[in-house]
């Protein structure tokens, strides 16, 4: 290898290392108030990023750019990469802890988003693959490494929305599998690639949207129509009703998770489906419904990712009342079962089934949780879950266990119908209040999961009197039936 290709290769290499490796050679500190922070960061230009040490929005904390040409930092502690350039960052808690780091802005990324219209399609359905760039980029294309082969698709669709173009191709894919898609942006007749272009689509053969199964589902247009209306679009950091950093349709704003702020409807929307559809919501519910069994169809599965998208997925595995109801939802009897702890001193939950396994935590007298493996003991000894989550084994002999029905044939079209009503309609507080936007979404959601109706989020109008008004809501919220018919 000659000097000059000598010097070009350790060029690329050190630059490759410090591209992708910012965050190892800044190296993570902790200070003495827990607050993490970094020596070095690095960030593209016109990227923003949360450096306060949590989602809520927080002004105890002073924040200071010693060279806001390049990085300005707001009183949340979020840092915008102005410019190319370099700045030393300064966090002043108000116990006098201070933190430094040195934010350096690099080029801007050629690509700021891409993703797929469905990350589930059946074999030879249409397949819209969409790109976000920087005006700069000339050329996009999608490198497919799908269950057929490997192909590339040049998009075709290009459109100015603000300071970017939108890309798109539609493809097919002629066989069931998994097909992982690669964006690539052509500047200067380079192509380049980053991994925000990077996604994957599962390809599955044809089922019926309407009926009830055990398939692996993708929200619907409809759904994810529903969710964006319930949520509006705001295309600049806020606070919600929460008090926590969010900006597009509801999406919370994560320490060292690099977005873009003030973007366009077209970037704010390709963010929420791609949040929507490969994030954990989907593959949540989907997650739930398939492992304990339940049947579903497509607007009960789209009900229940809206609620997701709300509230969260820990009310899935936690023991919830209402991932309980869910379960209990079959036909004939058996198969999900509960347990009630029966002893004065409270119960040992162990790692395994003995006493001679290491202790996990105690459960006081008359703990409810779930009994796993079918209610069956295993030398005496149940698997159970607390509704914290943490699962282990407990002695049967303090345990009274009962079935719960929720039989073989587990369907959501058998579920307990007043019973997962009442239960979904008391979720809707924020910061201990009452608030009526949420009873109205929540009535909303009920609609879609038990009458396959999707009508658009209007707050005050809502249902056709199907359901019961919590008594909360009406002392609080001062709703009352007229408030829940559509005029």
């Amino acid at each position: 290898m000659n000097f000059l290709l000598k010097k070009k290769f350790i060029f690329v290499f050190l630059w490759g290392i410090f591209f992708y490796g910012f965050l190892i050679l800044g190296g993570a500190k902790v200070n003495a108030s827990g607050f993490i922070y970094y020596d070095r960061y690095c960030i593209a230009k016109n990227k923003d990023v949360l450096f306060a040490p949590s989602s809520r929005a927080d002004t105890s904390i002073k924040w200071y750019s010693s060279n806001t040409w390049a990085v300005t930092v707001s009183e949340y502690g979020i840092i915008h990469a102005q410019n190319e350039g370099e700045s030393e960052i300064t966090a002043v808690e108000s116990n006098g802890n201070v933190s430094k780091c040195n934010v350096v802005v690099i080029g801007e990324d050629p690509i700021r988003i891409a993703y797929p219209s469905n990350s589930i399609v059946g074999v030879n359905n249409d397949l819209k693959l969409v790109a976000i760039t920087p005006q700069y980029v000339e050329s996009v294309k999608f490198e497919i490494d799908g269950p057929g082969g490997r192909f590339d698709a040049v998009a075709t669709d290009k459109y100015p929305s603000g300071n970017v173009f939108v890309w798109s191709k539609n493809i097919s894919i002629g066989s069931t599998g998994t097909a992982n898609i690669k964006t690539y942006a052509n500047t200067g007749g380079n192509w380049h690639t980053r991994d925000e272009g990077n996604f994957s689509v599962r390809v599955i053969g044809a089922f019926d949207k309407n009926s009830s199964s055990l398939q692996e589902r993708d929200v619907s247009k409809d759904g994810a129509n529903f969710i964006a209306s319930c949520e509006g679009f705001v295309n600049h950091v806020y606070t919600d009703a929460a008090g926590f950093l969010t900006i597009g349709y509801g999406k919370k704003i994560n320490q060292y998770e690099q977005f873009y702020n003030n973007t366009v409807y077209d970037e704010g929307l390709a963010v929420f489906i791609k949040l929507l559809n490969q994030g954990s919501y989907v593959r949540s519910v989907n997650n739930f419904l398939r492992n304990n069994g339940i049947k579903y169809n497509q607007h009960q599965f789209d009900a229940l990712v809206s609620f997701c998208y709300n509230l969260g997925c820990g009310w899935l595995n936690n023991g919830s009342d209402l991932s309980r109801i869910l379960k209990n939802c079959g036909s004939g009897s058996g198969g999900y079962y509960t347990g009630r702890v029966n002893s004065d001193n409270g119960l040992n939950v162990r790692s395994g089934a003995g006493t001679g396994f290491r202790r996990i935590c105690a459960l006081p007298d008359g703990t409810v949780v779930d009994v796993l493996n079918d209610g069956n003991q295993i030398d005496g000894w149940y698997k159970i879950r607390t509704n914290g989550g943490t699962e282990g084994f407990c002695c049967g002999d303090y345990l009274n266990v009962t079935s719960s029905g929720g039989g073989s044939d587990r369907s959501l079209d058998n579920i307990d119908r007043n019973a997962f009503a009442n239960e979904l309609l008391c979720y809707h507080h924020a910061s201990k209040r009452c608030l009526a936007g949420l009873v109205y979404r929540r009535f909303q959601e009920l609609d879609m999961f038990f009458y396959n109706s999707y009508t658009p989020f209007r707050r005050g109008q809502m249902n056709y009197g199907h359901f019961a008004i919590p008594e909360c809501a009406r002392n609080n919220c001062q709703l009352t039936d007229s408030n829940l018919l559509w005029p």
